[in-house]
C-alpha cells in the first residue's frame, strides 16, 4: 500500500474513533479498505454505514403513523396525499384496517366509488372467510386464517 493511501486511511480510522457512527467517514474508509489488504473491513464499514442509515421498521411505523396523522391535521384538503402514506404504513405494519380507513377516504372525500369499492373489499376479504367473519376462540374478530367463523353480517 502505497504511504498516501497509508496516510489517508490512518486519518479515516482517527476520524471513525471520534465519529463511529459518522456515515461519510464509514463509506471512505470501506472504499479505502477496498484498495489495501484489509478488504474484509472495508465490507463491515460499508455494512455498518447502512445499518444506520436505514430505520428499523418500528420507526418507520412512527414516522408514517405520525404523517398520516399530520395530513388529516393539516391538510384535510389533500386525501390522495393520506391515502399514498396509508399505503405505505400498510406495507410496513400490515394493520388491515387501512384498507376501511382508505375506502372511507375515497368515497366520502374524493367521490371515488370505485377505488372505495377495492379497498372496502380488500378489508371486508381480510377479515371474512367464505362470507363468515373470522373471530378467535373469545368472538373477537381476527384476520387471523386459524379463527372460527361465524356468519357475517
Amino acid at each position: 500500500m502505497g504511504k498516501e493511501l497509508l496516510s489517508w486511511y490512518g486519518n479515516l480510522l482517527l476520524a471513525h474513533n471520534k465519529r463511529p457512527l459518522d456515515i461519510n467517514t464509514l463509506y471512505h474508509l470501506s472504499k479505502a479498505s477496498l484498495q489495501s489488504s484489509w478488504k474484509e473491513d472495508g465490507l463491515e464499514y460499508i455494512k455498518r454505514a447502512i445499518e444506520i442509515v436505514t430505520p428499523d421498521d418500528s420507526t418507520m411505523i412512527r414516522l408514517y403513523e405520525r404523517l398520516v396523522e399530520c395530513y388529516l391535521r393539516v391538510r384535510k384538503d389533500d386525501p390522495y396525499e393520506r391515502i399514498e402514506n396509508m399505503k405505505k404504513l400498510y406495507a410496513l405494519n400490515k394493520d388491515y384496517t387501512l384498507f376501511y380507513e382508505i375506502g372511507h377516504i375515497y368515497e366520502r372525500e374524493t367521490k371515488d366509488e370505485a377505488n372505495a369499492y377495492h379497498y372496502y373489499k380488500k378489508y371486508m376479504d381480510m377479515i371474512t372467510k367464505n362470507g363468515k367473519l373470522l373471530v378467535d376462540s373469545n368472538g373477537n374478530r381476527t384476520n387471523k386464517g386459524q379463527g372460527l367463523t361465524r356468519e357475517a353480517r
